[in-house]
């Protein structure tokens, strides 16, 4: 009885950290009656999540332990398995995840969210082809069960998430024509809370870095008459990085000012969605127009610090079962600093690229862009046979590859 009063008394009072430590003091003293219950050893593995709302999805070493406790007293428990996966991703061990992974979709499958994260490790592991088997795993399932349930697609959180990593996994080989069928499904559909509804500014950045800049405008415009303050901050920021591509530096400056203010309107702390600090969840696009406007201005120093920062900080998360989609944003990134002719912010993307993923053609593709303009043909010829390699299913009229192919020719 003290262990469920404490639990919605902590949930609810997120940021308090001594209702936090009540909360799992009371699963201990549990505990020490009742040390058979899974149930028990798989709540005390939630609760060492950051906060009270814990449910699997952020534990890190302590929780670990927890869990395996739990598949301990109760072997082949799916979500034991399913938090396993979570914890050794979050900690960098993809290796281990996409082991308990693969178990939880064996034992679950028939759960769409089984397969889905089976994929999330296998495209860490560079497994992007078993990946995607996967996420189509998880797109039959879902559409199977709508059908039979007669319920709409837009009620399932998890449909957004799943089309978002799948049209990910599609745009890392080139094929940028899949990716974008999935896109358009994805962001048409209404989602039911605001971290989802930032998730599908996912369709924009696809628009921008396919130099796609008025339909990126519309659909961040889109999002900015949106239900949710994080989603309308999320677009308003969108519409000013497709307003600097479109050389309107004002106007984006005025939407960096806009998406600061409706950021005031996220709420500090939403337990629902898991959201204890919801407002940091824009900040790096924030930095990246800020880093942008920067360069269109002319203002290297700037740039290369905002910007700089954006690559580090994508590198640091580069475990992350949804982080593919960071490469994308560095290539653009690289992209525009070649059109600025900022050749050290250029070859840092490169770079941080490789590091990221020394599987993702865009890298190899940048880097010998920037060793073709230091005069390094060895280098160049090198990185551009990996990038043609890498991209070697790609969409033929991928302009990148189109560029692979040329420089190619000319060195050969």
């Amino acid at each position: 009885m003290l262990l469920r009063a404490t639990q919605p008394e902590a949930t609810n009072d997120i940021l308090n950290s001594s209702k936090h430590q009540a909360y799992k003091a009371a699963i201990d003293a549990a505990l020490t009656k009742y040390a058979d219950d899974s149930e028990l050893w798989l709540l005390r593995g939630n609760a060492e999540e950051p906060t009270a709302a814990g449910r699997g999805q952020r534990g890190l070493v302590g929780a670990v332990a927890y869990y395996q406790a739990a598949l301990a007293v109760s072997p082949a428990n799916p979500a034991a398995e399913h938090y396993l996966v979570h914890a050794f991703e979050s900690i960098g061990h993809p290796e281990e995840a996409v082991k308990h992974g693969e178990i939880y979709a064996r034992l679950c499958p028939s759960v769409p969210h089984a397969q889905h994260m089976y994929g999330h490790d296998l495209r860490i592991l560079g497994r992007n082809d078993e990946a995607i088997a996967q996420f189509r795993k998880a797109d039959t399932l879902e559409l199977s069960y709508y059908k039979s349930e007669n319920i709409p697609a837009r009620y399932d959180w998890h449909r957004i998430h799943n089309l978002d990593l799948l049209a990910g996994s599609y745009e890392f080989k080139g094929q940028v024509k899949q990716a974008e069928e999935l896109m358009r499904e994805f962001f048409s559909l209404p989602a039911n809370d605001g971290l989802f509804a930032s998730y599908q500014g996912d369709w924009p950045r696809f628009l921008i870095s396919r130099g796609r800049y008025v339909e990126a405008l519309s659909a961040a415009g889109q999002m900015t008459q949106g239900k949710f303050p994080l989603q309308r901050s999320m677009g308003h920021l969108l519409a000013g990085r497709a307003l600097v591509a479109l050389n309107r530096a004002d106007e984006a400056q005025q939407e960096l000012a806009r998406a600061e203010k409706e950021s005031e309107n996220v709420p500090e702390s939403d337990p629902e969605p898991l959201m204890p600090q919801a407002r940091r969840l824009f900040d790096g696009q924030r930095n990246i127009l800020r880093g942008e406007i920067a360069l269109r201005k002319g203002n290297a120093v700037e740039a290369n610090a905002q910007l700089g920062e954006v690559l580090n900080g994508f590198v640091r998360v580069k475990g992350s079962g949804d982080g593919v989609i960071y490469l994308f944003t560095m290539l653009y990134i690289a992209q525009q600093a070649r059109s600025a002719a900022d050749w050290e912010l250029a070859e840092m993307a490169a770079k941080q690229m490789l590091v990221f993923d020394p599987s993702y053609a865009g890298g190899h593709y940048v880097a010998a862009v920037v060793a073709e303009h230091k005069g390094d043909s060895a280098t160049a010829r090198m990185e551009l046979t990996a990038a043609e390699r890498h991209w070697g299913q790609a969409d033929p009229e991928l302009s990148e590859m189109i560029d692979v192919h040329k420089k190619l020719a000319s060195i050969r």
